[in-house]
């Protein structure tokens, strides 16, 4: 077997060349299917060195055992990286079965002196099945063209034949030289192949790299370009910006500089120097945290300042240290900025200065802000409150679980109750009722952080209209129980209250007259006497005047005294009015007219007397003439002076 050493040496040179090629390429691209392809090499070159070492020193079972399992792991690993690079999926468990299956054969087959025909020809025909199938998936692969294809897929399908009569060839001495020589001409076709078909791929590869970064560099552009904010690409020293490198169009737009103009500037050139900017921290913490955000202020050509948030980032490019650096103008936020600031100043002077309580929560009930007059009204100071938890501070100890349970559920459901009333206590326990409108604060993701109420201090009020309910109550009480009507008018003469015994008397309900005027509440004759004292009262006048009703019980006679009700500026915008039932007094002055008709009329003298003394107080027409006395004349005279002095004893007896 001498003359196989040649062959075997040269195969194993070959072998060992192949593997350091993609050994080399393995360490340049890190590729996985190159690793696997050079993985498979090792094994071949381990296979040919112990082929050759049984050539030269004899068969031995350690020896024939490498053998098998190199030439067996060696085609799995070439087969399953070359399936990688093919991008075809791969069963990891009929791997793990292959692995198991061969070693476990080939142990048993060398162990148990099986002979080299047995021992070989399961592995050669599984590797041979597989080789001419991979071969063909090759062949019909859209992926690769070009000549690595077709000699590798080739190169695959004729190594599959080969395995597959490899073990009939065995046997015959004189062909297992031309076995190794065939066998080490198609693995070095197809490590040519491969070759071909990666460095195929490497080039098209470039190729699209290329094209994929002109159009980046197209994309780069066009953003660069069109951008709002001003980019600045300038070199960086330690002591700051050197020479513009580039700058977008939004630099030239924004400070009126073209960009010729500009790449003869440095950065330097285009900063307001602020003496309140710290330069040197800016450049530290550049140079040692390679990105720094700061707020500056950029001069343009005209003089014009606008100030800018800047945000800039150091790199490395071509050994030198270069910054990038997008600007944008924040002239309008600085705007929005100082509106914002003078608005919560003046917000916060007018909290300050409103004799209303204010007051800001967190989402604790924890006191972040109150104004002065609740601190006036309650009697604590600024450091007393602030920070300290509302509902402990200021709620009564009766209500506090009430209120704070619902501070809390409304917190928790995102909504607070617009207006309410409690009572809170002051640092001397004295209550006071409070009237609130409440909102509630959220932050920028629209969380609930808090509330803000505005509170009106209604105590004092509150105690006002309880002391008028009263008063209103007594003033009711009252003209209910008194004899006359009391009632109002508004300007357009409409009745607004009506109060008193006789609308019971006479069975009205103040329903009756309420809205209506008194041309709605009496006939249209009766109505008139009202209508002109309604309209002389809302005139000015004070007016007394008289009217009568018909009913059941005859004819009723009221006289009434009718009042301008003027506001706090004077304007008169009603009247009030009371009225008396004057009935009786009516008919006696009706009766005492008749009996002066008759005492004028009398044909008989007739005396009026005192008892006490007898003076006389009136006497009639025929008392005059009989007497021959005036009446001023008669009026001063006594009974006792009328009577003859014979009958003054007697007068005197009646007397």
């Amino acid at each position: 077997m001498c003359w196989m050493i040649p062959y075997q040496r040269a195969t194993f040179l070959g072998s060992l060349l192949v593997f350091f090629i993609y050994g080399y390429l393995f360490t340049r691209e890190r590729k996985n299917y190159i690793g696997l392809w050079t993985l498979g090499w090792a094994g071949v070159v381990l296979r040919y060195f112990s082929e050759l070492l049984m050539s030269q020193k004899g068969q031995t079972p350690f020896l024939l055992m490498n053998s098998q399992l190199s030439a067996f792991f060696s085609g799995l690993l070439i087969l399953w990286g070359t399936l990688v690079f093919l991008k075809k999926a791969i069963s990891k468990q009929l791997l793990i079965y292959a692995c198991v299956a061969g070693t476990v054969w080939t142990v048993v087959g060398v162990l148990g002196n099986f002979s080299l025909l047995l021992l070989a020809f399961p592995t050669f025909v599984f590797f041979g099945i597989i080789n001419i199938w991979t071969g063909l998936v090759l062949l019909r692969s859209r992926d690769f063209q070009g000549t690595g294809k077709h000699i590798s897929g080739w190169a695959f399908v004729l190594y599959g034949l080969h395995k597959l009569d490899y073990p009939f060839l065995l046997p015959a001495a004189w062909l297992v030289s031309q076995a190794y020589l065939i066998d080490a001409l198609l693995l070095f076709a197809l490590a040519f192949g491969f070759l071909l078909i990666y460095f195929e791929k490497a080039r098209r590869d470039c190729e699209y790299a290329r094209v994929k970064c002109f159009e980046n560099e197209e994309r780069y552009r066009t953003l660069f370009e069109n951008v709002n904010d001003m980019i600045f690409l300038m070199e960086m020293t330690p002591q700051g910006p050197a020479r513009l490198v580039d700058v977008n169009e939004s630099v030239s737009t924004l400070l009126g500089y073209n960009r010729q103009e500009l790449l003869a500037l440095s950065a330097q050139d285009l900063i307001f120097q602020d003496p309140s900017m710290d330069v040197k921290e800016i450049m530290r913490k550049l140079f040692e945290e390679k990105s720094v955000r700061f707020d500056s202020v950029l001069v343009s050509k005209n003089g014009l300042k606008i100030p800018i948030e800047n945000n800039t980032s150091l790199f490395t490019w071509d050994n030198k240290k270069m910054a990038l650096s997008v600007a944008r103008d924040i002239t309008e936020c600085k705007r929005l900025e100082d509106t914002v600031r003078v608005t919560e100043r003046r917000f916060g002077e007018l909290l300050e200065n409103v004799f209303l309580i204010a007051v800001l929560l967190d989402a604790r009930g924890n006191i972040m802000f109150c104004n002065d007059f609740l601190l006036h009204v309650t009697g604590y100071t600024r450091e007393e409150v602030l920070g300290q938890r509302w509902f402990d501070t200021f709620i009564p100890e009766d209500i506090r679980p009430t209120i704070e349970s619902m501070f809390f559920g409304h917190i928790k459901m995102g909504d607070m109750p617009s207006h309410y009333e409690n009572e809170i206590q002051t640092k001397q326990r004295e209550r006071r009722l409070i009237r609130w409108n409440n909102t509630v604060l959220r932050d920028a993701q629209g969380n609930i952080v808090g509330t803000a109420g505005i509170g009106e201090d209604i105590t004092d009020r509150k105690q006002a209209e309880m002391a008028l309910r009263i008063s209103e109550e007594r003033f009711r009480t009252i003209v209910t129980s008194m004899e006359d009507i009391v009632f109002t008018l508004d300007g357009e003469q409409r009745y607004t209250g009506i109060f008193g015994r006789l609308l019971q008397e006479y069975n009205f309900s103040p329903s009756f007259f309420l809205g209506k005027t008194a041309t709605q509440v009496f006939t249209p004759e009766g109505a008139v006497g009202h209508e002109n004292a309604a309209r002389r009262a809302l005139s000015g006048e004070h007016v007394i005047y008289d009217w009568s009703l018909g009913g059941p019980q005859g004819m009723r006679y009221f006289l009434t005294s009718l009042s301008p009700i003027r506001d706090f500026n004077g304007k008169i915008v009603g009247a009030v009015g009371v009225g008396r039932d004057v009935t009786s007094r009516k008919e006696a002055e009706e009766l005492l007219k008749r009996y002066q008709i008759f005492f004028e009329n009398a044909a008989d003298i007739v005396l009026f007397v005192r008892f006490d003394g007898g003076q006389i107080i009136d006497a009639n027409n025929a008392a005059l003439q009989i007497f021959g006395f005036t009446r001023e004349e008669l009026l001063s005279l006594s009974m006792n002076q009328l009577r003859a002095p014979e009958t003054l004893k007697d007068v005197t007896e009646d007397f």
